[in-house]
């Protein structure tokens, strides 16, 4: 058991002994010495617990608010009860309790105390006795101040809203000490920015920015899941302990941030700094981590997965803030369906821009790759090759095992160009039976070796198909260049080479094209 647990067992049985000998001290009697130390004793242990009051925003516990009314309550009554010298103590109750920073049941609670006082004073000296009557009329008096001054104190806490009724809370804030009308604005505005977001890295920097605004001293951030699953990439850090986070990795294991994807659940941590918890909140690896006094975290889903967190933490150690919780899920859900969307969308876009047989890229696109490698080519002198390759035997497979079985083998075709070109070069299918590869990079040398490599690999390759096996049969022109004037005309010469290596047992020629615009030749290996 740990120092704060046991400091709060121990307040909790000195506020219920406290409470059990109040109804003793209800009765009529005159306050000696002993009972004006009690009576010190228990209004000291109610100003601790105020004054132990979060300084960050955040409500007090019922807890603790339920024993600062107990001991005051046993102050009052071991001094003479309401209308005796330490009858203020209730109304500096009332008024802690409706601050803001407590945000406590003050209405309820002058409810409660007025009617206990009320009851005390009615009946303390007797059902039946002749002061009966003034008895009850004195017992008006605190059934009514206390609930009335309650009111007033809450509509002064407010700022001027008046309270409604026994529910009504005007003094109600959220995270960051707002009001309820800015923050259900600043909701609006949270799903206005989101929702408009065109890019991954704004929705969540909108997200991000809109909780740091939320309170003081807070630090929002926003992690993703790598590829492996098993480390957090971190895309946004605002706030005093986000120094050095945006961009690293980090290992979640053992943190509030891992239990928090793994589990799929939010969750609030306090005591951080006090040696109360075992965890941390991003990341061992983090060293702001040891700064973080309070954290809340939500995780991010997508499609009912987990995919990344929403980490705010406070240097308090009493919490990030009243509803917290509640703040995270909205805002982690809304970023979760916008990325959802930002992925819909780029995949749609994807989509529309590639071929519907192969999955390769378009034309366009394929040459836009090839005007832009223009650049390497004029400031660093690298060579860049391009290659077409046509399969002469689709037409045979086209008669033999229609138009399925021809599908089916330039699907298999292009998946194979893809895997020997590497992930630097762009693929596209030009034409029914032709493709492009450009190759960034590639010398005459390796141009050639590239495409006698393509000729032999599909002699030998099988593609399978519903009545058989078959071995496609590919010619490959290709043209290689070290100057940028000469890109644009890199698809029609390998297409002039490759009409050239039909006539060649290779089946495949390479030519170079040299900046003045002569062409040094097709090489016949």
């Amino acid at each position: 058991m740990n120092r704060r647990s046991f400091s709060r067992i121990i307040v909790l049985s000195a506020a219920m002994a406290a409470a059990a000998a109040s109804a003793l001290a209800s009765l009529r009697y005159e306050p000696g010495p002993w009972s004006w130390a009690a009576s010190a004793v228990c209004a000291a242990s109610a100003a601790l617990l105020a004054s132990r009051g979060h300084r960050d925003g955040n409500g007090a516990s019922t807890q603790r608010q339920a024993s600062a009314a107990a001991l005051v309550f046993t102050a009052v009554r071991l001094t003479g009860g309401f209308g005796g010298p330490l009858t203020p103590l209730y109304f500096l109750l009332l008024a802690w309790m409706a601050g803001r920073p407590v945000h406590g049941p003050a209405f309820e609670a002058g409810i409660a105390l007025g009617l206990i006082e009320g009851l005390l004073t009615a009946f303390g000296g007797g059902l039946i006795t002749p002061d009966l009557t003034g008895r009850l009329s004195a017992a008006v008096v605190p059934l009514v101040a206390m609930p009335v001054s309650s009111l007033v104190l809450e509509w002064m806490a407010s700022g001027g809203a008046r309270a409604k009724g026994p529910g009504s809370r005007s003094g109600r804030t959220d995270p960051g000490g707002q009001d309820p009308a800015p923050v259900s604005q600043g909701c609006l505005e949270l799903v206005k920015s989101v929702a408009q977001a065109g890019s991954l890295g704004g929705a969540i920097h909108s997200t991000a920015a809109w909780l740091a605004g939320s309170g003081n001293d807070l630090t929002v951030t926003v992690g993703l899941l790598s590829s492996d699953s098993g480390s957090l990439d971190v895309y946004e850090s605002l706030g005093p302990l986000a120094q050095g986070r945006v961009g690293m990795n980090f290992d979640l294991e053992g943190s509030v941030a891992g239990w928090t994807i793994n589990s799929g659940n939010s969750i609030s941590r306090c005591g951080l700094g006090s040696g109360g918890r075992a965890v941390t909140t991003l990341s061992r690896s983090d060293p702001s981590a040891v700064r973080c006094g309070s954290c809340s975290a939500a995780p991010v889903v997508i499609s009912g997965k987990s995919v990344g967190v929403l980490l705010v933490e406070s240097p308090s150690e009493e919490g990030t803030g009243t509803g917290a919780e509640g703040t995270l899920d909205l805002a982690a859900g809304l970023l979760g369906l916008s990325i959802e969307k930002i992925l819909l969308r780029e995949q749609k876009k994807d989509l529309q821009s590639r071929d519907g047989l192969t999955g390769l890229p378009h034309p366009v696109d394929f040459m836009d790759f090839v005007r832009r490698t223009s650049r390497d080519v004029y400031r660093f002198g690298r060579s860049v090759s391009l290659f077409v390759v046509e399969i002469d035997s689709l037409e045979e497979v086209n008669a033999a095992h229609g138009f399925r079985g021809g599908n089916r083998l330039l699907s298999a075709c292009g998946e194979s160009l893809g895997g020997m070109a590497g992930s630097e070069a762009a693929l596209t299918r030009l034409s029914a039976s032709k493709f492009a590869i450009c190759i960034p990079g590639m010398d005459q040398a390796a141009a050639e070796a590239f495409a006698e490599s393509v000729v032999r690999s599909f002699d030998g390759m099988k593609v399978k198909l519903e009545s058989g096996e078959i071995s496609p049969r590919v010619v490959v022109g290709g043209a290689v260049t070290r100057s940028d004037r000469r890109i644009e005309s890199l698809c029609a010469e390998a297409s002039r080479a490759m009409v050239s290596a039909r006539a060649v047992s290779s089946r495949f020629q390479v030519a170079l094209l040299l900046a003045s615009g002569q062409n040094h030749g097709a090489v016949d290996p």
